[in-house]
């Protein structure tokens, strides 16, 4: 999905229906990490975090915890932030 429109809605309605999704987050996303999970940062994985959304909308759309992992991308060294 594009990080252009989330929709936190439509995307509970996909983790109620035990499906998986990716999307790229935007920068001005507002999240609070509860947990981080140890990475091998050989394998490209910058970080790797279990997160809650704390704009008030976004929370009351998607209340359950999401997963955010930071990868690093080989063309460019650009990050990636990859959240399920």
């Amino acid at each position: 999905m594009d990080r252009g429109y989330l929709d936190f809605g439509r995307l509970y309605v996909f983790t109620l229906s035990a499906a998986f999704f990716v999307v790229r987050t935007k920068s001005n996303i507002l999240l609070q990490r509860r947990y981080s999970h140890p990475v091998d940062k050989t394998t490209g994985v910058r970080s790797d975090h279990i997160v809650i959304l704390t704009a008030i909308g976004s929370a009351t759309a998607y209340p359950e915890q999401l997963r955010r992992v930071k990868l690093s991308r080989c063309d460019n060294q650009k990050a990636i932030h990859v959240s399920h």
